[in-house]
């Protein structure tokens, strides 16, 4: 089955959860985290009946977090989203009947991009960084004409944050949004193969 692979994830709901035990160690800031919705494209080419290899970017909305801190000033207002660009091999199982199911792996770098409002000051701080990761995985197409299939998808990235207790003076910010580095992204697509 040579052929280009294009897909576009329709709905993708992105999850980040806070990360609690970063949280507890800084006993700053309660860890930043949410849920949104984002859009994924895919591409790339089959190298066998069995092996495929796409490019992927994930592009979600900001989901907003309140972290609660000890600073008498009050709560810090975090709207954020980490957009993803992964290199992914597809390992194709088997069909069953019009079910094609994949596993999924790869590199991915992913940019990190927050704005921050505090009570009492003017304007917004935004933090923005580029940092590694990898991506895994499971597609499971339904084919529902000749080229093209519906796909439910999963995808479960794990992102280079950067933690407090490891870190110097310039990255100390991002430390202290205090993410989680799983990232959980399940979806729906359509998938086009020409």
């Amino acid at each position: 089955m040579k052929g280009t692979l294009r897909q576009v994830a329709l709905a993708a709901l992105v999850v980040v959860f806070p990360n609690a035990a970063a949280a507890q160690e800084q006993r700053l800031y309660a860890g930043a985290g949410g849920t949104t919705v984002g859009v994924t494209a895919e591409a790339g080419g089959f190298l066998s009946r069995t092996v495929g290899v796409t490019f992927e970017a994930s592009i979600p909305a900001r989901f907003d977090s309140v972290q609660e801190t000890r600073d008498p000033g009050g709560p810090t207002d975090n709207q954020h989203r980490d957009i993803v660009l992964s290199g992914l091999f597809h390992s194709h199982l088997p069909s069953v009947g019009r079910l094609r199911a994949a596993i999924v792996l790869g590199p991915s770098i992913a940019y990190e991009d927050t704005v921050q409002t505090y009570p009492g000051y003017r304007g917004e701080l935004q933090l923005t960084r580029w940092t590694w990761g990898v991506t895994l995985g499971a597609d499971f197409g339904i084919q529902v004409r000749r080229n093209v299939a519906v796909v439910p998808q999963i995808r479960v990235d794990w992102i280079d944050r950067v933690h407090l207790d490891t870190t110097s003076f310039p990255d100390v910010p991002y430390a202290l949004l205090g993410l989680s580095s799983w990232v959980f992204r399940p979806g729906v697509g359509i998938r086009a193969t020409f």
